[in-house]
């Protein structure tokens, strides 16, 4: 009942795109990357990279959403992308992230720009997904034929340190997307957003070396995500 409940009244990660995520202690709004659930490990060996989407369709009016991270020194990148239901290469999808394309990997992000291409209804517009790095402060766009466009970045890296949870505001009925770092407004960062998408967080865990063990281990990176009311005007 307790999932249910969850289902129909929260914002929760109903999608995993990648290998490598799990909930945490069994709440969907909680998303964490464990390396040893990677499958795809001799293809990116020292990293894994998949993308926690939102089942709930966002297709007009105001949204608000936050979003608390815990990584050390790790990135993850939080935004919007397009619902892509029925799109049957995301079982498939080794390494997942919507918010930048790797010729590396053309088969991940590149089947995913080519199936949101070939969509009609809800799938206008210039770009596919829209994503605030909470690492590098940048803000990016991922469009067709894989460009990655850089809108902005900004310094606002030590506040995220202190304040890790950051809200965003879609308005869909203006196109827009704006930014909160724990209730501090930063302003509209991201405009001519058309069509349907969803929230979603690409997570990302790397190898390093620890100096006190000896050994390698790995920085286990998660985030959890939380319906809010749309800010005041």
């Amino acid at each position: 009942y307790k999932r249910l409940h969850q289902l129909r009244t929260s914002l929760v990660f109903c999608d995993f795109i990648g290998s490598g995520l799990r909930h945490v202690a069994n709440d969907l709004s909680h998303a964490e990357a464990k390396s040893k659930l990677t499958r795809l490990v001799k293809r990116w060996p020292n990293a894994t990279c998949a993308t926690a989407k939102c089942q709930e369709v966002m297709r007009s009016g105001r949204h608000f959403a936050n979003f608390t991270a815990t990584w050390p020194g790790e990135d993850i990148k939080i935004g919007i992308m397009r619902p892509i239901r029925g799109w049957s290469q995301k079982r498939n999808a080794g390494l997942f992230d919507p918010s930048h394309y790797s010729p590396s990997f053309p088969d991940d992000e590149g089947g995913y720009i080519d199936f949101c291409e070939d969509q009609m209804v809800g799938y206008e517009g210039g770009h596919h997904s829209y994503f605030l790095s909470l690492a590098t402060g940048q803000i990016g766009a991922f469009g067709p034929l894989g460009v990655n466009s850089i809108i902005e970045a900004w310094s606002t890296l030590e506040i995220m340190k202190e304040d890790k949870t950051v809200g965003l505001l879609l308005d869909l009925d203006k196109g827009e997307l704006s930014v909160f770092i724990g209730k501090r407004p930063f302003g509209v960062k991201i405009r001519g957003i058309v069509g349907h998408f969803c929230w979603a967080a690409v997570i990302m865990a790397n190898q390093s070396r620890d100096q006190a063990l000896h050994e390698t281990v790995w920085n286990e990176t998660a985030v959890c995500i939380e319906r809010a009311p749309v800010p005041e005007a």
